[in-house]
């Protein structure tokens, strides 16, 4: 009974810790996720007014 005890126990003690260290790397996650999409959202904006002054560049060319 004591063994039996001790195991569901332990178990117990497992499944917290495990679902601890699993909520904390969801949240690392996300943050990194944001962090992504964030510098994905300025690469295409530094791309997109590259292309805006070289097609008004263009533009004033062939004016």
């Amino acid at each position: 009974m004591v063994l039996l005890s001790a195991t569901v126990t332990s178990a117990i003690v497992s499944f917290v810790i495990a679902r601890c260290y699993l909520i904390r790397a969801m949240k690392r996650m996300n943050e990194l996720f944001i962090e992504a999409i964030y510098q994905m959202e300025k690469i295409s904006q530094d791309f997109m007014s590259q292309v805006k002054e070289q097609a008004e560049e263009v533009l004033s060319q062939l004016e």
